[in-house]
């Protein structure tokens, strides 16, 4: 819709042909090119200025009158004459400093703006006298859609397609990570300079066994658990080993610890020769055994179990069934389904006979 201006109030912009009050807000969008006609009243008739009138229009943010303007057209096209004269102003909304106080034009959302809030004015000359229009609240919204978004791709399916159950699911093998501890073993700590020699044989572990050295001394390594922190260090620095272990342990205690779980490695060991005052061991314990992922009929997006085989005990929820909100299942038979009163959870039963056995639980 056009804007009015009715020269005989002030050279006001007002809400409307035929009306003295005032326009209260004019509401635009960034990234648009605008389109602003403008009408001219004097004593109720729409009017043409004199010829070779120019105008300007401009919006800066609200109270700052010497800011630069965020938006500026610096000429307008005459259309029409006489009762049917429009001026029209054609504004970018896509300037740099309006980007800037959108938070618009980068990736970064922390520093988004929906709207800012603005002041909008028209300047003329005619007749070689200069007019200008009362100010008018502006609201610039920021846009949604930005270039080059294009088209939405769609929502990437998560599962492949409903798994239809017509027998009991297989239960699913959550991973444990393997883990070897080496005990030393030096009643009277370092009782000669020296190098503990350690022996590491583990499989996948390029050019196992490794044979990797602790160098110790009587000043320094006065315990056990001192010289067990000299070999932690010494393993700590094999890219070898640390490719597939971590290297831990506290105290007395040296550990191997595999970094991405898998079966148990039955050769995994850390034997330490005697000598220098610490007491040799040819084998280290499996404190921790070694488990693959075993993903079950129904499992989450992290692998974790989804079906398990423990029914329910007393109305509440166990601490081993695992939410499988993202495993879309068609029942077959449908089963059974109730409500957890405790977690707002529910429960579809999976029937052998007369007895539930298996129980899937979801939001």
């Amino acid at each position: 819709m056009p804007l009015d201006i009715d020269l005989d109030y002030n050279d006001r912009i007002v809400s409307g042909a035929g009306t003295k009050d005032k326009l209260a807000l004019l509401e635009f969008k960034r990234d648009t090119s605008g389109e602003i006609p403008v009408r001219f009243w004097r004593a109720g008739i729409q009017v043409e200025l004199a010829d070779g009138a120019v105008g300007f229009c401009g919006i800066k943010p609200r109270g700052e009158y010497d800011a630069d303007p965020l938006v500026y057209a610096g000429e307008w096209t005459k259309t029409g004459t006489g009762d049917t004269t429009l001026y029209t102003f054609y504004p970018e909304f896509d300037g740099v400093a309006l980007a800037a106080l959108l938070g618009s034009g980068n990736d970064d959302v922390s520093d988004d703006v929906p709207v800012i809030t603005g002041m909008f004015e028209i300047k003329w000359v005619a007749d070689g006298k200069k007019h200008r229009t009362q100010s008018v609240d502006t609201l610039i919204y920021n846009d949604i859609l930005k270039d080059p978004d294009g088209t939405p791709s769609a929502f990437p399916a998560l599962w492949a397609a409903p798994l239809e159950l017509t027998a009991p699911p297989v239960q699913g093998v959550a991973a444990v990570s393997q883990v070897e501890t080496a005990t030393v073993v030096a009643p009277a700590g370092c009782t000669s300079n020296g190098s503990v020699i350690m022996a590491v044989t583990a499989a996948g572990v390029t050019g196992s066994p490794l044979a990797l050295t602790a160098p110790i001394t009587t000043a320094t390594h006065t315990t056990a658990a001192l010289i067990a922190g000299a070999m932690r260090t010494a393993l700590q620095a094999s890219a070898a080993l640390t490719a597939l272990y971590t290297v831990g342990g506290a105290g007395v205690y040296v550990t191997l610890t595999r970094i991405n779980p898998a079966a148990n490695d039955a050769t995994l060991n850390l034997q330490i020769a005697g000598g220098y005052g610490v007491t040799g061991a040819v084998s280290s314990a499996n404190t921790t055994t070694g488990v693959a992922l075993v993903l079950g009929t129904v499992a989450t997006a992290l692998g974790q179990l989804a079906i398990v085989t423990t029914t329910n005990d007393s109305g509440t929820f166990k601490d081993n069934w695992v939410a499988a909100a993202l495993s879309p299942v068609a029942w077959n038979p449908p089963g059974n389904i109730y409500k957890d009163r405790t977690t707002g959870f529910y429960h579809r039963q999976f029937f052998d006979g007369g007895t539930p056995i298996y129980e899937l639980a979801y939001p």
